[in-house]
């Protein structure tokens, strides 16, 4: 531990470092401000350039942890001394982590978040929360190159995720990937309400919101149904879902970003966050606000000249009925040379509970006023002569007694 002073310092290390801490307490403030990060929640990884982890490995300080099989990544939780408790991590069948293809890893590092790092708080003492952990042959082992020793840390329980993050961006041709882990509150709400419990349902309701959505996310945002974070069907599921989205919900749970930098990762959580918000007010004001139609959403395909056309296909496929107020469905026409239709503005329907207030009012209404009226009629008569005096008398107290009621 003597080791640690000031030259053990990975901002010194290389610039790279330097600079990414920099990113590192900018964002991390900024995910905090937006209540992405509560407590403890959230993890951040960043794929390291190799000159940058072979600049580590030359310090003089340098002093890695043992290389450990992923198989067995929950041994972790017996090699922290940072004053936390347990892993919640399994141990990842050989069979599973053959599929995510984590081998174009081999001899790359990341840069992540630690377990109980609290991402909100990388302003401060960044290093503290931060680790570096290199991927071994074939993809099969890692190794803490740096926070074992120097903190008694280990890496954030969704590492084996964000690992097969990375590879899947490598995949895709990314030459620098980020993968963020938030857990944006109104998002989360979407995913637990009926509008936005399943993957169809859920992209209707945040696409037809906002424009930037589709502009940044075209491809839609994937959907995993509740399991137990952590667990090897969670790893095995998301996986799956990773490959053709960039963003994944994680119902009950939050949302899982890969991208390129951190910059891109938090503005689509911005953009989701604020498209969900936008949903559940639509919810409350029973369906009151205007979405956009398939109409619009294929004149912004056009003018944007998005190739993805997912969102034409979902919102032609989901039902008005499993929605408060799917307002007209069908993909309409374009003109040429039409950018926007008109928008539309169909009558909402009547807020639940209200229709069956009215005939309660209406009844309780005639019943007071009925017998004043019969009251005006016998006065008239008694008046008359054509009956009783006191039957006047004897009406009036019974209309007093329904007032009262």
């Amino acid at each position: 531990m003597e080791s640690t002073g000031k030259r053990a310092s990975l901002a010194n290390v290389d610039e790279w470092f330097k600079k990414s801490f920099s990113d590192l307490s900018f964002y991390g403030t900024r995910l905090a401000a937006g209540g992405f990060v509560p407590g403890k929640g959230g993890d951040i990884s960043v794929l390291m350039p190799p000159a940058a982890l072979s600049n580590l490995q030359r310090t003089p300080w340098y002093n890695p942890g043992p290389e450990r099989d992923l198989l067995h990544v929950s041994t972790l939780a017996a090699d922290r001394t940072d004053g936390e408790e347990g892993y919640g991590v399994e141990d990842i069948p050989e069979d599973v982590l053959s599929k995510a293809n984590l081998a174009s890893l081999d001899g790359r590092a990341i840069l992540s978040t630690v377990s109980a790092a609290r991402p909100g708080l990388l302003a401060y003492e960044p290093e503290r929360r931060m680790c570096v952990v290199s991927i071994g042959s074939r993809g099969q082992s890692f190794r803490m190159e740096y926070g074992h020793h120097e903190h008694g840390t280990i890496p954030a329980q969704g590492f084996p995720t964000h690992l097969t993050a990375h590879a899947i961006n490598l995949e895709k041709g990314f030459a620098d990937s980020t993968v963020v882990h938030v857990h944006p509150q109104q998002l989360i709400d979407l995913s637990r309400h009926e509008e936005g419990a399943t993957v169809d349902r859920l992209n209707h309701a945040i696409y037809t919101q906002r424009i930037e959505l589709l502009q940044n996310v075209p491809e839609l945002v994937g959907f995993l149904p509740y399991l137990l974070p952590g667990s090897v069907r969670f790893f095995e599921e998301v996986m799956k879902v990773l490959v053709h989205h960039r963003a994944v919900v994680l119902q009950h749970h939050g949302v899982l970003i890969r991208e390129r930098t951190l910059e891109q990762c938090l503005e689509i959580i911005e953009y989701l966050e604020s498209s969900a918000a936008a949903a559940l007010r639509d919810v409350a004001l029973h369906g009151a606000l205007h979405k956009l139609s398939n109409a619009e959403l294929a004149a912004l395909i056009k003018y944007y000249r998005i190739k993805n056309t997912s969102i034409l296909e979902l919102s032609s496929s989901v039902s008005a009925g499993h929605l408060m107020w799917a307002g007209k469905g069908g993909v309409e026409p374009i003109k040429e040379g039409t950018m926007m239709h008109p928008l539309e503005h169909p009558t909402p329907p009547a807020p639940q509970g209200l229709a069956e207030e009215r005939p309660s009012i209406l009844l309780a209404v005639i019943l007071v006023l009925l017998p004043l009226l019969v009251l005006l009629l016998l006065r008239f008569a008694a008046s008359r002569g054509l009956i009783s005096p006191q039957l006047p008398n004897m009406m009036q107290d019974h209309a007093k007694a329904l007032v009262k009621l």
